[in-house]
């Protein structure tokens, strides 16, 4: 499994990197990737790029942390980096990999 971290907010053209590089080569034909709204996920050309492999996208109604199956999965991952309080962006990607794979299993 492909991680990428970054040591502030996502935007648009980190997004675009992300989908581009390790979400695309992960996707299968006729794969549905379910998206929030960030702003980042706005750019025009992430559709096309989810699309191209065979996949579509189902964007979700305006935010409810109730319908957000990312938030779900993304508060535990919050909570278990505070427990460490990694200083270096290196720890912070080791500890992320840690948790993927725990969740893996």
């Amino acid at each position: 499994m492909a991680v990428m971290t970054m040591n502030h907010s996502m935007n648009e053209p980190a997004f675009a990197v992300f989908i581009e590089k390790f979400f695309c080569p992960q996707l299968w034909l006729e794969a549905v990737v379910v998206m929030d709204n960030l702003p980042a996920q706005k750019l025009a050309s992430i559709v096309p790029m989810i699309e191209s492999v065979g996949a579509s996208v189902i964007c979700l109604s305006p935010y409810s942390p109730y319908f957000n199956l990312i938030e779900m999965w993304w508060s535990p991952l919050k909570s278990f980096l505070r427990r460490f309080a990694p200083k270096a962006p290196a720890m912070i990607d080791r500890i992320v990999a840690v948790a993927l794979n725990q969740h893996e299993s």
